[in-house]
């Protein structure tokens, strides 16, 4: 029972990753200049939904194993997500970088912007075909 009480905790911070996190960060990358329609990212709530759909299912039914499954997949998709978003914050703002031109920034912004479409993109197959 503990790990569907882990699921439920997760999937809630995942959720809030999707519908307040990532669309703010979006937000500030496309006003540096990034295109977020180039990477066309799936619409959040229709997976959010799925998420919360497959976390209540798995409440109901007391699924423990699911839950690790689930949760076992989770945890590294999301620290695949931030740790490359990490490095390319790092990457845009290491020494030598201060004085780059706009187009460096658009180019640091529209990386972040590809992986994060990319991301959504594999999360959504994920959560809606299993």
């Amino acid at each position: 029972m503990i790990r569907v009480l882990e699921l439920v905790f997760s999937g809630q911070s995942y959720c809030h990753l999707l519908d307040d996190h990532l669309p703010s960060f979006m937000q500030t990358l496309e006003c540096i200049g990034a295109d977020p329609r180039a990477t066309q990212p799936t619409d959040s709530a229709v997976f959010t939904s799925n998420v919360k759909s497959v976390t209540e299912g798995v409440l109901a039914a007391g699924d423990a194993a699911t839950a690790r499954a689930i949760l076992e997949r989770l945890r590294p998709s999301v620290a695949n997500l931030m740790d490359t978003l990490i490095r390319i914050s790092a990457n845009a703002t290491r020494p030598g970088t201060r004085d780059a031109d706009d187009s460096d920034s658009v180019q640091h912004a529209q990386q972040a912007v590809d992986h994060i479409g990319q991301w959504i993109g594999e999360e959504h197959e994920y959560w809606c075909h299993g």
